[in-house]
């Protein structure tokens, strides 16, 4: 166990600002979908991105066992979108509006598109580190929503 307090960890990788991203798939029960800030390209040579997330989440264990995955990096005006599919226990795609492409679903109005195939699941913690091969990136001008510091922003 560490010896550094959780809440001064929490605050100095708070300080840390993120873009924000919803990763979105299909699987045998219909859509899925999660909020992540913890995104990252990871690779050019091959395409690759990571994201993170929690072992107690509720959509991980059904994004788990998809091969295919969407992630949409989340324009400055999709705070609604963003805290919508960070919140479990409801219907995260009947308020959301979604565009589907190669049978995935994607947020539409996001400033970028990613879609591919997990390729590998790391466990680091109480976290899985997803790694995705990239098949398809689209993007457009605009700006960016930001999570500092437990809140939402935008970064232009």
């Amino acid at each position: 166990m560490s010896h550094v307090p959780l809440d001064d960890f929490r605050r100095a990788a708070g300080s840390f600002p993120t873009g924000v991203v919803v990763v979105t798939s299909v699987d045998g029960e219909g859509p899925v979908g999660l909020t992540c800030q913890s995104f990252v390209s990871l690779s050019l040579d091959p395409l690759l991105v990571s994201f993170s997330v929690g072992r107690d989440g509720r959509s991980w264990p059904r994004l788990s066992q998809v091969i295919s995955v969407a992630i949409s990096v989340l324009a400055a005006n999709q705070e609604d979108v963003a805290r919508n599919f960070a919140i479990s226990g409801h219907d995260k795609f009947e308020s959301a509006e979604i565009t589907w492409v190669h049978d995935l679903p994607l947020v539409t109005g996001a400033l970028a598109h990613l879609t591919g195939s997990i390729i590998e699941t790391v466990e680091a913690g109480d976290h899985f580190i997803v790694i995705v091969k990239i098949d398809s990136a689209t993007s457009r001008d605009g700006d960016a929503l930001t999570y500092f510091r437990g809140r939402f922003g935008a970064l232009s």
